[in-house]
């Protein structure tokens, strides 16, 4: 019987001489908020584990229909991998890439649709995993035994393969890569028996937040290694069948400008109103802090519900009229900040959410906090990406989409 494979990358990228009003904790993410949605019951083991959960749904049977793993930065401390690592460059990117595909190929059989949410640091792992597994297929789970008791061997395996698919990545310069592989453990630089990948492979849908950054990663990350990891393109496969983007349309900060993906068939990326965190979550404090962030998770919610993703429905509460926060005062001489550049609605791929439009309604009564020192006043929904868009008092032009 064929089930769902979902895995949850969460954490976010924060700008440099800037204090984030997000929350650190897992908690009050979008991914989080997802992982609690899905249906099943969370594995008592994982329950041991910080920064990380898995979950498991079965039908009456006793059938497994859904497995499910959330994971935040690189997950546990205590776990194997990461003590490995410690220290060395780019752990913190490699390591969420690594488990998400370990985990996926324990639990892949031919038939299962594979599922990869991510928000901000998050997305970059979501956007990677696809790709890796794309090109370098998964590891065969009957044919090198791996089971929830050899988890060890999993990520040692994982790892090579990780090696291998950067090795193989158009444009990669060996070098490069050489510098960094040189400082991790030395199975990276094992080999995986070609008889025990399984390939070719799909993948159902990847689901994002705000993937932002150079080609996936912040320019602040300026050691020339960092280019080992950046995204090579911003194509999304063909054999990822769904592509899902959430955008934030009042992100100022140049170092987390968008990584939209070029236009294909059965992609959506759609612009809500707010900011980095207003649109993936993290924000503490009353529900009226997250409503907008709410409204781009019960969007994202929807749409994964409807494309087979097992979701308990929702009980957050969206309001587009709530709060648009500002995290980059006071101004400081590390950032840049510059209104987004989207991209014109010319193509299907691009919408705006009903949110925006209702916002763009409601008067001079909206709460916005001010860029120059924090206060929150009153003020009219103008931004500024939008504005050779905008018509009489302030509709979206027909040639825009609009997403509900």
């Amino acid at each position: 019987m064929s089930k769902n494979i979902i895995f949850c990358a969460d954490g976010t990228w924060t700008a440099p001489g800037v204090e984030n009003q997000a929350d650190d904790e897992a908690a009050a993410s979008n991914v989080y908020q997802l992982f609690v949605d899905l249906k099943g019951n969370v594995d008592k083991q994982s329950l041991l584990l910080a920064n990380e959960q898995e979950k498991i749904l079965t039908n009456s049977s006793g059938g497994i229909v859904q497995v499910a793993k959330y994971i935040y930065g690189m997950g546990d401390p205590h776990n194997g991998l990461v003590k490995r690592l410690g220290g060395a460059f780019g752990a913190e990117l490699i390591v969420p890439i690594i488990r998400g595909y370990s985990f996926i190929s324990r639990h892949w059989q031919a038939g299962d649709r594979i599922y990869l949410v991510g928000f901000s640091h998050g997305a970059y792992t979501a956007r990677v995993l696809a790709q890796m597994i794309i090109d370098r297929g998964l590891l065969n789970r009957e044919k090198l035994n791996l089971n929830a008791r050899n988890k060890d061997e999993a990520w040692r395996f994982a790892s090579s393969v990780w090696a291998q698919y950067l090795a193989h990545t158009p444009d990669m310069s060996p070098s490069l890569l050489g510098s960094v592989v040189r400082e991790l453990p030395g199975f990276f630089c094992d080999s995986v028996d070609p008889t025990c990948i399984s390939r070719p492979m799909s993948i159902e849908a990847v689901a994002v937040w705000e993937t932002v950054g150079q080609m996936g990663i912040p320019k602040y990350f300026n050691d020339k290694r960092y280019n080992v990891f950046r995204f090579n393109n911003t194509e999304l496969h063909s054999r990822v069948k769904y592509g899902l983007q959430a955008i934030a349309i009042d992100e100022q900060r140049l170092d987390l400008a968008p990584v939209l993906w070029d236009n294909r068939d059965r992609i959506l990326q759609v612009m809500f109103p707010g900011i980095h965190h207003d649109v993936g979550g993290g924000y503490i404090g009353t529900d009226e802090d997250r409503s907008l962030s709410n409204g781009a998770y019960l969007w994202m919610h929807d749409a994964l519900d409807d494309l087979g993703v097992n979701l308990a429905p929702s009980e957050v509460v969206a309001d587009p009229l709530g709060p648009l926060h500002c995290d980059w005062y006071p101004p400081t001489r590390y950032l840049r900040i510059m209104p987004r550049q989207l991209p014109p609605p010319v193509t299907s791929s691009t919408m705006v959410h009903q949110s925006v439009i209702e916002r763009l309604s409601c008067g001079t009564t909206l709460l916005q906090q001010s860029a120059l020192n924090g206060e929150w006043l009153n003020g009219s929904y103008s931004p500024q990406p939008l504005q050779d868009y905008l018509r009489g008092e302030g509709a979206i032009p027909i040639n825009w989409a609009i997403a509900r």
